[in-house]
């Protein structure tokens, strides 16, 4: 018999996994060009960049200090580049932050409902966790969290939130920051869609860290790219956990250039927020209970009959299972206007 692993890993409820689109396509026998994910949160375009990867030599490692990446990054978030630090998308950041600073002697602070990684990666890591349930409306009980922040050594918080599209005031956000001596993670995968950011005075409170993504706005998910933005006694912690070159010389090509074009990226955000608001309308209309939020997604609770004929049809829906605070809710990724029209068509009958 193998050896069993950590008591912390064993007990894990593991993060889930989505089916791919081949497989789904397959499933249901339709071409998998005909398969629209709604459930992944990824944005319906690419940049107008051309995705080159230059005259990078596939047959080396990278530069695994990510010099023009760290730059790039840098000035896109207007901090110094010694605040930057690099990995393989949000995901591999998260477990790094939870291998630092947490162990089975420590605990952890969380909202629910929030992004699973957060306990998973903690869980794994053995630490207790310190879950605050939302309201009736999904809304974070901002009373009960700072009580359950003030002694915690992580506190997760996304902000806007996923899977609800909340947005917790910045005055809230610093209350937190300087409520625990632990370290405050404030995950802005969503920001660009909000515009709301701690960037602008997360080094006056020593233990925040901001991480953010290419992989939502920007349309890099398949590139893997993320980052922390931290003051320099987090930074330095990080690093020494980072691996030493996760990010592929192609993904830290794109993403350098990807972040050359940031106008353009701000430009496309603009008219998904008008989609967002189209999409919502649409399905109040049908009589479906929504709760829009400030990301690129909004909740609802859908007709059955229209939405099994919705994933019948390719047009894969994120749904929870029982025993989740959102059972009964479907998050529905803001596609384009054509691919939303489709969903339209299927909850209609």
């Amino acid at each position: 018999m193998p050896i069993e692993p950590r008591p912390s890993v064993a007990a894990l409820e593991p993060y889930q996994w989505e089916d791919s689109s081949v497989a789904i396509a397959a499933r249901l026998g339709l071409p998998v060009e005909d398969v629209v994910r709604f459930d992944m949160n990824t944005v319906p375009w690419q940049l107008p960049a051309r995705w080159a990867a230059g005259a990078e030599a596939l047959n080396e490692y990278p530069d695994t200090s990510y010099t023009d990446l760290t730059r790039a990054i840098a000035a896109y978030c207007d901090v110094p580049e010694s605040s930057v630090v690099v990995g393989a998308g949000g995901d591999e950041l998260i477990s790094l932050i939870a291998r630092a600073y947490l162990d089975s002697s420590r605990h952890y602070a969380v909202s629910d409902p929030t992004y699973s990684l957060f306990a998973v990666a903690s869980d794994i890591a053995g630490a207790t966790r310190r879950a605050v349930p939302g309201d009736e409306h999904f809304r974070l009980d901002r009373a009960a969290f700072l009580a359950a922040a003030a002694d915690a050594h992580v506190t997760w918080l996304a902000n806007p939130n996923n899977p609800t599209g909340e947005v917790l005031p910045q005055d809230f956000v610093r209350e937190v920051a300087r409520a625990t001596r632990g370290v405050v993670v404030v995950d802005e995968a969503y920001a660009e869609f909000s515009g709301a950011s701690s960037l602008p005075w997360c080094f006056d409170v020593e233990n925040v860290v901001v991480l953010r993504t290419l992989s939502k706005a920007f349309g890099l998910a398949g590139m893997r790219v993320g980052w922390v933005v931290a003051s320099p006694a987090v930074t330095a912690v990080l690093a020494k956990v980072r691996p030493v070159s996760s990010i592929s010389v192609v993904s830290a090509r794109l993403g350098v250039a990807a972040l050359e074009q940031a106008e353009a990226m701000r430009t496309l955000v603009r008219d998904l927020a008008v989609e967002r608001q189209r999409l919502a309308s649409a399905l109040a209309d049908l009589g479906c209970r929504v709760v829009e939020g400030s990301a690129n997604f909004v909740l609802a609770v859908l007709d059955a009959a229209g939405a099994a004929r919705a994933q019948s049809r390719g047009l894969v829906l994120r749904t929870y299972g029982a025993g989740h605070r959102l059972h009964g809710w479907s998050r529905i990724t803001v596609r384009s206007p054509a691919e939303n029209a489709r969903l339209l068509d299927a909850l209609r009958g």
